[in-house]
Parts: structure tokens; C-alpha cells; sequence
């Protein structure tokens, strides 16, 4: 019988579990670059942003950064890359983030997303 568990970590986590041998194999939204891992893109995703029906960027084509320096974000609060990206992005064109309130899970921005955007 074979028996498969399957355990949540912070990403950061993952590859000393794998390292030490806790865990069998570990995804991740990104390369750790660990000279001792082997990793495998298995499944690419896009970063978005997302904003309610009613939004005035809801009907943009295209958005700049600098209007999204003009807006208030509701961001997860865990260090990632693509938390990384975003922050990095923002200073690379010299324009404002504001992550106004930050959470621990996603799960807790959508739950808190309506009035957030109120």
C-alpha cells in the first residue's frame, strides 16, 4: 500500500524540508536556486492584479504602473518572489506602492475583499 500525505509549508520552507529529507518533493511558485535541488517548471502562471466589476481600471485594456501607483492594494503579507517582483517593479519605476493592508493568507484577502474595496 502506498500512502501519500500531503503537508502546507511557507515556500521558503520547502527546500530545506526536501534537503533534509522530511519531505519527498516540495512545489514551489519558484527556482529556489539550490545547487543540491533539482527543479522542474511543471505549470507557468501570470501575475495579476484584480479589482471589482465596478472599478474604474475594470475596463481598461491596459493599465500603467503609474496608475496602479494611484491605488490601494490589499497584499499577502508572506515573503515571494512574486511579492518580490511587484515591490521591485514599483521601485524600478520610481512609483508609490501602497499595500495598505496585508494579510497572512489568500484566503483571508478574499474574505475580507468586499470591504476592502468599500
Amino acid at each position: 500500500m502506498i500512502k501519500i500525505t500531503v503537508n502546507r509549508s511557507l515556500g521558503g520552507q520547502i527546500p530545506s524540508e526536501v534537503l533534509r529529507h522530511n519531505s519527498e518533493l516540495g512545489v514551489l511558485s519558484y527556482d529556489p536556486q539550490e545547487p543540491l535541488l533539482r527543479s522542474v517548471v511543471v505549470y507557468l502562471d501570470e501575475l495579476i492584479f484584480v479589482v471589482p466589476p465596478n472599478h474604474p481600471l475594470a475596463a481598461a485594456h491596459q493599465v500603467s504602473i503609474r496608475q496602479l501607483g494611484a491605488e490601494s492594494f490589499v497584499a499577502h503579507n508572506v515573503a515571494s518572489p512574486y511579492r518580490e517582483k511587484v515591490i521591485r517593479a514599483f521601485q524600478q519605476y520610481k512609483t508609490p506602492l501602497h499595500m495598505d493592508i496585508a494579510l497572512p493568507t489568500l484566503e483571508a484577502i478574499k474574505r475580507l475583499w468586499p470591504w476592502a474595496t468599500a
